[in-house]
C-alpha cells in the first residue's frame, strides 16, 4: 500500500503542483515565459512566478507555443525574475501555491495549503475548504 500511495503522491505533485524553471529572465512587461518544460501546463490555468521566497501572481496561460514557451495574459510587473535565482513558473490553486503533497493523516499537515493522500479505504471523499472538486 505504501508504494501505491507514494506513486499517487508523485502523480499529484507533478500535475497539480507542476512547476518549471525559467530558461530566460522574465523582465517587466513580458508576456512570453521561457521554461524548461511546458507540458504540464494548460491554457486557462493560473500560475505564478516564484524564487522560493517571493512570488508574483496571477498569470493566466493563453497559449503553449512550444514545449518550452508559455504565453500569459498578464504582463510581468515585478523586476528580478532571473534564471540565476532559480525562478520557476508554478501552477496555483486560487492564487496559492500548494506547499506539498503528503501521505497520511490530514490533521498533522505542517504546511498549508497542501494535499494529503490517505489510503484507509476505497472511497474518494474530499476534505477541503470548497476549493477542490473530484473529476
Amino acid at each position: 500500500m505504501e508504494q501505491v500511495l507514494d506513486s499517487i503522491r508523485k502523480i499529484i505533485q507533478r500535475w497539480v503542483s507542476a512547476e518549471s524553471y525559467l530558461t530566460a529572465d522574465a523582465d517587466i512587461g513580458h508576456t512570453t515565459l521561457y521554461v524548461e518544460n511546458a507540458l504540464r501546463f494548460k491554457v486557462g490555468e493560473k500560475c505564478l512566478l516564484t524564487d522560493g521566497t517571493h512570488y508574483e501572481y496571477p498569470f493566466t496561460v493563453t497559449d503553449i507555443t512550444s514545449n518550452n514557451i508559455i504565453q500569459v495574459e498578464e504582463e510581468v510587473k515585478l523586476d528580478g525574475w532571473t534564471v540565476d535565482d532559480n525562478v520557476t513558473l508554478r501552477k496555483s490553486i486560487n492564487g496559492q501555491m500548494v506547499q506539498a503533497v503528503y501521505i497520511g493523516d490530514p490533521t498533522v499537515i505542517p504546511r498549508f495549503p497542501a494535499i494529503t493522500v490517505n489510503g484507509v479505504n476505497r472511497s474518494s471523499e474530499w476534505t477541503t475548504l470548497e476549493t477542490t472538486t473530484e473529476k
